[in-house]
C-alpha cells in the first residue's frame, strides 16, 4: 500500500514538473499528451516490479505446492506460436527468469527483450497473472537472435532461421561463423597496419607506401561486401562485384586517395546543385559527371555503362542503406535529387 502511495506521490510530481515545464502549451491536448507519456512509463515500470516480485511469490508457491503433491504440473501458460515448457523450480541449468532477470542476465534492455516478443522472435510462457516467465529454452533463443544481430543480420531473417529446420540453423550459424573469422582477419590488418605506423612515427621503422593502405583496402572491400555483396552479385551477377573488388584492390595509395577525396566533393557538390531545385541545371550536370567517375573508379575498367548507372541510382532511392548515405547528410531528398540529376543528364 506503502508503494502505490509513493507511485502515485512520484507520478503527480512529473504531472506537475511537466506542466510547470511547458506553460505556454497551447492547448490541454499538448498536456494530456504530456501526462499520458509519464503515466505510461511508470506503468511499464510498475509492471516490472511487478513482475519480479510474481516471479518471487509464484516459485514459493510452486515450491509450496511440490511438497504437497511433487507430481503437480506448474502453472504459466503460452497460448501463441512458440509454445515453451512450463517453467520449473529454478535450478543452476534451468530456471524461470522475469523479464528483469533475464534482460541483466543478457545484458540488453527490459524494452529489447519486449520488442523481440512484438516481431514474434520470443514467446515466453505467462503466469495464470500474465507476468512473462522466461526458460532456458528461451534464454537460449534469445542467446542466437543476438549473435545473428552481432552479425548484421536483420530481425526477418533471423525469425525465419529460427522457426526453419535445423539444416538452416546449422547453415545460418556456421554462415556466420565464416562473417566472424572475416572479420577478424580484417582487424588483425588494421592493428597491423596501426602497428607499423606506430612503430615508423617512433623511429624503428619506415613503412613501404605499398603497404600503407593495404589493410585499410582490405577492411573497405570487406564491408561492402558484407553489407551490400550479395545484392550487388544477384542483381548484376559475381562478375561485376568480383571486377570491383579487384579495381580497388589495385589502387595505389594516390589512386586511393584521389577516390576518396572525389566521394568528398560528391556530397559538396550535390549540395550545390540541390540549392537550383533543377535536376537538369548547370550543377547538376556536373554531379552527374562526378558520380560517373566516382562509379568507374568502384566498378573498375570495362563495368560501366550509362544504363548501369542509371539503374543504380534509381535502385538507391528505395533502400534505406544507400538512400541514408546522402540524406543523412544532405537532408530527406538528397537521394533522389541524385537519382534525378543522373537520370537526366547522364546518356
Amino acid at each position: 500500500m506503502l508503494r502505490e502511495v509513493s507511485d502515485m506521490n512520484r507520478r503527480e510530481q512529473k504531472t506537475k514538473q511537466i506542466d510547470f515545464a511547458a506553460p505556454d502549451a497551447p492547448d490541454d491536448a499538448a498536456r494530456a499528451r504530456a501526462e499520458a507519456e509519464v503515466e505510461a512509463q511508470a506503468e511499464a515500470r510498475a509492471e516490472d516490479r511487478a513482475e519480479a516480485g510474481a516471479g518471487v511469490q509464484v516459485e514459493s508457491q510452486a515450491k509450496q505446492a511440490q511438497t504437497a503433491n511433487p507430481s503437480a504440473p506448474s502453472p504459466p501458460t503460452s497460448g501463441d506460436a512458440h509454445a515453451r515448457p512450463a517453467p520449473r523450480a529454478r535450478s543452476e541449468s534451468q530456471a524461470p527468469y522475469t523479464i528483469g532477470q533475464l534482460s541483466k542476465l543478457a545484458g540488453v534492455t527490459e524494452r529489447t527483450l519486449r520488442h523481440y516478443e512484438s516481431k514474434g522472435l520470443l514467446a515466453p510462457a505467462r503466469y495464470e497473472n500474465g507476468y512473462r516467465a522466461y526458460s532456458s529454452a528461451d534464454a537460449a533463443r534469445l542467446q542466437q537472435i543476438l549473435l545473428f544481430r552481432a552479425c548484421g543480420m536483420d530481425l526477418a531473417t533471423i525469425c525465419q532461421v529460427l522457426d526453419g529446420t535445423e539444416a538452416d540453423m546449422r547453415a545460418a550459424l556456421a554462415s556466420q561463423v565464416e562473417v566472424l573469422k572475416a572479420r577478424r582477419r580484417d582487424l588483425d590488418g588494421l592493428i597491423g597496419n596501426a602497428q607499423a605506423a606506430l612503430a615508423e612515427q617512433e623511429g624503428e621503422a619506415r613503412m613501404a607506401d605499398s603497404k600503407r593502405f593495404e589493410a585499410l583496402k582490405r577492411a573497405a572491400i570487406a564491408e561492402n561486401e558484407r553489407t551490400y555483396g550479395a545484392e550487388v552479385r544477384k542483381q548484376y551477377g559475381d562478375a561485376a562485384m568480383d571486377a570491383s573488388n579487384r579495381a580497388l584492390e589495385a589502387m595505389d595509395e594516390r589512386e586511393w586517395n584521389d577516390l576518396e577525396a572525389l566521394g568528398r566533393a560528391i556530397i559538396e557538390q550535390l549540395a550545390r546543385a540541390m540549392e537550383t531545385d533543377d535536376p537538369e541545371s548547370a550543377e547538376s550536370e556536373r554531379l552527374a559527371r562526378m558520380h560517373a567517375a566516382w562509379i568507374r573508379g568502384y566498378w573498375g575498367a570495362g563495368q560501366y555503362t550509362p544504363e548501369a548507372h542509371r539503374a543504380l541510382v534509381t535502385s538507391h532511392v528505395d533502400d534505406k542503406r544507400f538512400r541514408s548515405y546522402y540524406d543523412d547528410r544532405l537532408g530527406d531528398g538528397a537521394t533522389a535529387f541524385l537519382a534525378a540529376a543522373v537520370c537526366a543528364n547522364v546518356r
